[in-house]
């Protein structure tokens, strides 16, 4: 397809593994938004997602199609997209496995208390048996998790789950006679208290912001563990922090915060029942492989004129 290629991200490798292909060209990689913002005025299909500004449409004057790297488009302005007639696609549903793997990791990692396992070992600490039952390590098989979002990545984490023998139930939006979807809180606070792990998998909407607030903490039991995988924002994080010095939840593993990166001032960082990945759930290295494939074909479609994967604007 004739048109420049401009690839932006600031670790991944998108363009190495296009190239890999055979394709030729003319396109380019950058790993800033000063240089994305310099390059755009002759770039006609763009790979990018968190150094987009929305300020940076005005300069775009051949873009014809923006492939984002990630599933949330809240950086992207959706109407002036329209407005331009710039296709727009996200990466929807392209980590849903890699995601689900990671949340069993923090699981896991929570109930075998790897995290102060490690702490141990660098301090040549040998632990001797636990003689206090409730302070040792657990076993999942036979409990309880509640999935909150029933989308790629949910169903994924659904079958996972189930095959370590626990009891999986997932809430999800539920359409309403407005026309809009809402997530069923009725359902959500009654399923809480049954829960050893809430797992978060939604995404992040006007209805969902800030869902796990003091009212969702006081509904699960003090042996809980909340794993958040989604956006920081789905959590009101000072109501995390008093659910965890009440000890109201076991734990939190979080793999992403509010405000990114985390604080160096944030308590969340020393607290022993906290887990803290850095937003690294779908960071895997077969990502770039599956999100080419997906560009690919755009890219094929887009020549046929077809309907493209995982198309927002149209």
């Amino acid at each position: 397809m004739i048109g420049t290629i401009c690839f932006a991200h600031k670790s991944y490798q998108l363009i190495e593994e296009y190239k890999s292909r055979g394709h030729q060209g003319s396109m380019l990689a950058v790993r800033t938004s000063e240089e994305l913002e310099t390059a755009l005025r002759d770039v006609e299909f763009l790979c990018v997602s968190g150094l987009w500004r929305h300020e940076m449409l005005q300069r775009a004057e051949r873009l014809r199609f923006v492939q984002a790297t990630s599933s949330g488009i809240d950086q992207f302005d959706v109407a002036a997209f329209k407005k331009r007639g710039i296709r727009l696609c996200n990466a929807r549903g392209l980590n849903a496995n890699a995601v689900a793997e990671h949340g069993i990791a923090l699981m896991l990692s929570a109930s075998r208390h790897l995290a102060s396992a490690r702490d141990r070992q660098r301090q040549k600490i040998w632990r001797p048996l636990v003689t206090d039952r409730s302070l040792r390590e657990r076993e999942v098989r036979g409990g309880t998790a509640v999935i909150v979002g029933r989308g790629a990545v949910g169903s994924r984490l659904c079958q996972l789950v189930e095959a370590f023998g626990m009891h999986a139930l997932t809430i999800s939006r539920a359409l309403l006679k407005d026309g809009t979807q809402r997530i069923d809180r009725a359902a959500l606070y009654a399923a809480l208290p049954g829960a050893d792990f809430v797992f978060l998998t939604c995404a992040l909407t006007d209805d969902t912001r800030q869902l796990f607030d003091d009212a969702a903490f006081a509904c699960m039991a003090p042996h809980a563990w909340l794993v958040n995988l989604a956006r920081g924002a789905l959590v009101n994080e000072t109501a995390l922090v008093r659910a965890l010095d009440r000890r109201s939840i076991a734990g939190a593993a979080i793999d992403c915060v509010v405000a990114e990166p985390l604080a160096e001032d944030s308590s969340l960082w020393a607290r022993d029942n906290v887990i803290i990945t850095p937003h690294a759930g779908g960071e895997t290295s077969r990502f770039e492989a599956r999100f080419i494939n997906q560009f690919e074909e755009n890219l094929a479609r887009l020549a046929s004129s077809q309907p493209l994967i995982n198309e927002i604007v149209t």
